[in-house]
C-alpha cells in the first residue's frame, strides 16, 4: 500500500490487502483486521473467540463475530480511502 499526500489528506493507492492491529474491548485481547480489495475483512479475534452457540470462548467476554461494529467500522474507512483513491 502506497499513501500519498494530496493536501491535507492522505490517500491510498495501489493496494490489495491493508492490516491493522488494534485493541478489541469486547473480547479484551490484540486483534489484527485484514481488508482486501474486494472488501472481505477479516478478524484474528474471530478465528480464536468467536464461536457459533453466543457463549464466552477462552474466557474471554463475547467475540461478536461477523455483526462487529469495530469490523464494519474499520471496513468503512479502509474501502473509503480506496475509493477516494480511485477519484
Amino acid at each position: 500500500m502506497v499513501r500519498v499526500m494530496e493536501g491535507n489528506k492522505t490517500k491510498m493507492t495501489g493496494w490489495k490487502i491493508t492490516a491493522t492491529t488494534i485493541f478489541c474491548k469486547d473480547i479484551a485481547d490484540e486483534v489484527t483486521l485484514i481488508v482486501t480489495e474486494n472488501g472481505t475483512i477479516t478478524c484474528t479475534g474471530m478465528q480464536r473467540y468467536f464461536n457459533n452457540d453466543r457463549k464466552r470462548a477462552g474466557g474471554k467476554t463475547q467475540c461478536l463475530g461477523e455483526s462487529c461494529p469495530t469490523m464494519a467500522e474499520h471496513k468503512s474507512i479502509v474501502l473509503a480511502g480506496k475509493l477516494r483513491s480511485a477519484r
